[in-house]
């Protein structure tokens, strides 16, 4: 369950795959194996602490909670945990994307690269260098993504546009 606190939103599998295997010391050692983890996943749909149907996915009010655990009781986890996320990722995107859909996984990956304490990797290699292409303003000129490039940019500061993150 604490799993789900590292998204704000229902994760792909393969980035709970890259979460189990290998383990994750302190979040993911007794789910790392299929059943362990379908069985832990069907008692907390049981128990109505995740969705009952669709993909693997929590109230954001739960996963908010989760991650505030997560966060407080294992931080090397934490750290971690978003790492891998951020690095599988990077992965799922073309190097240089050309619509938005394909550079979403990027615009995900800023948030958790900050998250793992790897902020100056998430915009310099990411951001600038990905979405933004350099100096071509990509994402916005390109595709009019300001918006959506404004969201992933909140993940640099610990309260929105007010300071910016620990760790960056």
């Amino acid at each position: 369950w604490r799993v789900l606190g590292l998204f704000d939103r229902a994760p792909a599998p393969e980035l709970l795959e890259a979460l189990r295997k290998p383990p994750v010391a302190g979040l993911t050692e007794s789910v790392s194996r299929d059943g362990d983890w379908n069985s832990a996943v069907a008692g907390l749909r049981d128990i109505g602490l995740v969705e009952a149907d669709g993909p693997v996915d929590a109230h954001p009010l739960a996963r908010a909670y989760a991650a505030e655990r997560l966060q407080s009781e294992a931080p090397d986890a934490w750290k971690e945990a978003h790492g891998r996320v951020f690095d599988r990722l990077c992965t799922m995107a073309p190097d240089e994307p050309d619509t938005l859909a394909e550079m979403e996984p990027l615009l995900q990956a800023v948030g958790h690269g900050v998250k793992a304490g790897r902020g100056q990797e998430a915009l310099r290699e990411v951001r600038i260098r990905r979405v933004l292409r350099e100096n071509e303003s990509y994402a916005t000129v390109r595709l009019g993504a300001m918006g959506t490039l404004l969201s992933a940019d909140a993940a640099f500061f610990e309260s929105p546009w007010d300071s910016v993150a620990r760790g960056f």
